[in-house]
């Protein structure tokens, strides 16, 4: 059997981020789906018409969010942007991963009532 993802594309409308470990956990936790409180992350928000925040990762840090945005936009200028606020110690695109490899059959045989499986 083989088991593998590969990437193919990511979502054109979500990034995630995480913040650093410096901004305080104040700032971090989203005020509502669309603001944090932190009066310059929410006008980059804003900006770029921000759907939802979702928190992901470790639910105790409160560090990790999925940004989703109203609709398709240039994830490379988005990185950008949030990565130029200097609140997070990383800005990805949300990767779709698909599976990869090949199919295997397994081949069986009866063999004194037991089954013996063949790769």
């Amino acid at each position: 059997m083989s088991f593998a993802q590969t990437i193919e594309k990511n979502n054109k409308n979500r990034l995630i981020v995480k913040f650093k470990s410096s901004i305080g956990v104040e700032y971090r936790i989203p005020k509502s789906d669309k603001k944090f409180n932190y009066e310059e992350l929410d006008n980059i928000n804003k900006k770029n018409r921000i759907q939802s925040i979702i928190l992901s990762g470790n639910k105790k840090k409160k560090d990790t969010y999925i940004l989703n945005f109203e609709s398709n936009q240039d994830i490379d200028h988005l990185i950008k942007q949030y990565k130029n606020s200097n609140l997070f110690e990383y800005v990805e695109p949300d990767f779709i991963g698909i599976g990869g490899g090949k199919k295997a059959e397994l081949q069986y045989t009866l063999v004194h009532g037991l089954i013996k499986i063949q790769h």
